[in-house]
């Protein structure tokens, strides 16, 4: 029983996988930073200079970012240009090994240094900077650097080469930990329970992102419909993800509810930091399967079947 266990404990982690879901979350990730390192630049010099509104930022005991250190207005410029730097090194695959650390690093200095204006879609992509630094440093650089259409062979065709997985398992499990914290905090919430969640976040028009037409905020029942609806995916996509017949209704429906709720409210860069965590669920052959059974091609009928997945 120990042995079936541990054989199984170690399949789980270390079993070879495609390296097509690593190289789209290098990418994914290395574009999201750039994009939040350009929304602070219009008004950087306020937030992180000497005559800005955080001179002085509280520090805590256990922070390391380099700002609470070299306080000059250089060194966040510095912080900032080595943001960009290893950003970009880690989308194109260049020197990843190095780039990827440096990347986390920058973004936690920077983001230790304001954390006044910081949210959860901020703790969530230095997460994903953390894991993949570790990934970066601890794997060979071959499967660092693919490109989106994986490795050139001889002859000029492309793969994608099996690879170490591990690092696919730790963002599963953050995505699937990020909804059973959310559900353990909403569960108490009469909001969520009477249905009036929804309504009263799509009022508060300091966060509203896109125009809703008015009949659909005052609605009652479209109100009480979201609300549950939301609250209910919340719950069930963990269990989705985790099943191989139901992972990809669960990331369709994950990533239509994270897109549904950027269209409608400023929530920072929370879709693309869970966009990040659901492609490592993903498979080589789900883009196919979908675009499948988006096209309803002619011939596929109920004795019909999909492309499978390609593991």
């Amino acid at each position: 029983m120990m042995r079936r266990i541990a054989t199984r404990w170690s399949r789980f982690w270390f079993s070879p996988g495609s390296t097509i879901n690593i190289t789209w979350i290098r990418i994914l990730l290395g574009v999201t930073v750039i994009g939040w390192g350009l929304a602070l630049v219009p008004d950087f010099a306020t937030f992180f200079f000497d005559d800005g509104l955080f001179p002085r930022p509280t520090y805590g005991r256990w922070q390391t970012g380099v700002l609470q250190w070299l306080v000059e207005d250089w060194a966040a410029v510095a912080a900032l240009g080595l943001l960009f730097l290893s950003a970009v090194a880690l989308t194109v695959g260049r020197g990843v090994r190095l780039a990827a650390p440096v990347m986390w690093y920058a973004l936690t200095s920077l983001q230790q240094d304001i954390t006044v204006m910081m949210n959860a879609s901020d703790v969530l992509i230095r997460l994903w900077a953390f894991y993949f630094a570790v990934f970066a440093v601890l794997t060979p650089g071959r499967y660092l650097s693919l490109g989106p259409r994986g490795a050139r062979q001889p002859g000029g065709s492309r793969r994608w080469p099996l690879g170490p997985a591990w690092i696919l398992r730790i963002f599963q499990l953050q995505l699937t930990a990020i909804y059973v914290a959310t559900v353990i905090e909403k569960a108490p919430g009469s909001r969520w329970h009477d249905g009036t969640a929804a309504p009263i976040a799509l009022g508060l028009e300091e966060f509203e992102r896109f125009w809703i037409p008015q009949g659909i905020r005052e609605s009652l029942i479209i109100g009480n419909l979201s609300t549950w609806i939301a609250f209910g995916l919340e719950i069930t996509l963990p269990l989705l993800l985790w099943n191989r017949r139901t992972r990809l209704l669960g990331i369709v429906a994950g990533i239509g509810l994270h897109l549904g709720f950027d269209y409608a409210m400023r929530l920072g860069y929370f879709f693309p930091g869970m966009l990040i965590g659901y492609v490592s669920f993903m498979r080589p052959g789900d883009l196919a399967r979908l675009r499948a059974v988006a096209r309803w091609r002619p011939g596929l009928t109920r004795g019909s079947r999909l492309p499978a997945p390609v593991h």
